[in-house]
C-alpha cells in the first residue's frame, strides 16, 4: 500500500508518503519521560512528545496543511498505535478528512492455551514502562487502563473512520498470545491446519461449531486448536459487535493464516466474499456504507 508503483498500488500510488519509524515499543504515546533504569543507564520514553513534534514539522515545513484527505496506517504493533491514537492525531489536523486503517493490530485479551492471559501481562508492561497518552485512559482508574491496549475494549469510543484488518488466525499474535510455541515451523502448521479445516470442512461450520470437525491430521494438540478458535471467536464476536454498535469501524477478517496484509506486493489479495482488500479499503475509503464486515 506504501508503493509508488500503479501497477501494485492503483488506489494510493500518487499519495505523498510520511513514514513515522519508531524503536521503543511504544507506538508514538510514551510519556513517561526520563526513566532511570539502573546502572547509569536512562531512558527517555517520550514518544508522544515526538509524535507531536513531528505533527507540527509536517505542519510547519512539509506542506501536510494543504492536504484534503489524510490516511493513518500501521501494521502489527503500528496497528495497535492506530487504533489506539487515531482520534487523537485526526484531532491535531482538523482541517482534513482523517481516516484511520489498522493490519493485524486486533490483538485479544483472551486466554492462552494454558488458561492464562499472557497477552494481558505484555499490555500491563506496556501501561507500566510508557504512561502512553491513549484517549481511552481518561477517566478510567489505574488499575483499568491495560485495556487501553486491546482494541476489543476502544473501538466504541473511536469517533474517526477506522479500518481493521485481521486474519481470525494470525501468525505472529497467536505465537506472543501464548497460544502457540514460538517454533516457526510448527507454529505455521498449526495455523494452516486450524484454518484450512475451519474453510473446508463439508457443510458450513459455524463458529460455535467449531468443536465438532473432523480434522484431516493431528498436527496441533486439542489445547492448542481449543485456544485458537477461542480467539478466532472472540475477535470474530468483537468485531461484530463493534461494527454493530460503532458506525466509524469498518473490519475485512478472512478466515486465513497471515500477518501484516498491507505492505506487501499481495495487499490486492486476500478476497472474501468476491472482494479484494484493496477493493474493500477503496470502497471504505470512498464512504460506500454497504462495506461494514467483510468475513470468512
Amino acid at each position: 500500500m506504501l508503493s509508488s508503483n500503479s501497477s501494485i498500488n492503483p488506489p494510493f500510488h500518487s499519495w505523498n508518503l510520511v513514514r513515522l519509524i519508531y524503536c521503543d515499543g511504544g507506538g508514538f504515546a510514551g510519556a513517561t519521560g526520563r526513566l532511570n533504569v539502573g546502572g547509569g543507564t536512562v531512558l527517555y520514553l517520550d514518544g508522544w512528545r515526538i509524535m507531536r513534534a513531528i505533527l507540527e514539522d509536517l505542519k510547519s515545513n512539509r506542506g501536510i496543511k494543504s492536504a484534503a484527505q489524510i490516511l493513518l496506517s500501521g501494521s502489527s504493533a503500528g496497528g495497535q498505535a492506530v487504533v489506539a491514537l487515531c482520534d487523537r492525531i485526526a484531532g491535531a489536523l482538523p482541517w482534513a478528512a482523517t481516516k484511520c486503517i489498522s493490519d493485524s493490530g486486533f490483538f485479544i485479551d483472551s486466554k492462552d492455551r494454558w488458561g492464562g492471559f499472557t497477552w494481558r501481562g505484555v499490555a500491563k508492561s506496556v501501561v507500566d514502562l510508557h504512561r502512553p497518552k491513549w484517549t481511552c485512559m481518561e477517566g478510567l482508574p489505574e488499575s483499568d487502563q491495560w485495556k487501553c491496549f486491546f482494541p476489543q475494549y476502544t473501538l466504541s469510543s473511536i469517533t474517526s473512520p477506522i479500518f481493521i484488518v485481521h486474519t481470525l488466525f494470525d501468525s505472529v499474535a497467536s505465537r506472543i498470545g501464548g497460544l502457540l510455541p514460538w517454533n516457526n515451523t510448527y507454529a505455521f502448521e498449526c495455523l494452516r491446519e486450524v484454518a484450512w479445516t475451519s474453510k473446508n470442512v463439508t457443510g458450513v461450520v459455524q463458529r460455535k461449531e467449531w468443536s465438532k470437525i473432523t480434522w484431516r491430521t493431528n498436527f496441533c494438540t486439542p489445547m492448542e486448536r481449543s485456544a485458537l478458535f477461542t480467539t478466532a471467536s472472540i475477535l470474530f464476536e468483537e468485531l461484530e459487535r463493534a461494527i454493530g454498535s460503532v458506525g466509524a469501524v469498518t473490519a475485512f477478517a478472512p478466515t486465513a493464516v497471515g500477518h501484516g496484509a498491507l505492505f506487501m506486493n499481495t495487499w490486492t489479495g486476500p478476497w472474501v466474499q468476491g472482494v479484494s482488500l484493496e477493493m474493500a479499503i477503496v470502497q471504505w475509503f470512498a464512504d460506500d456504507l454497504s462495506v461494514r464486515f467483510i468475513h470468512m
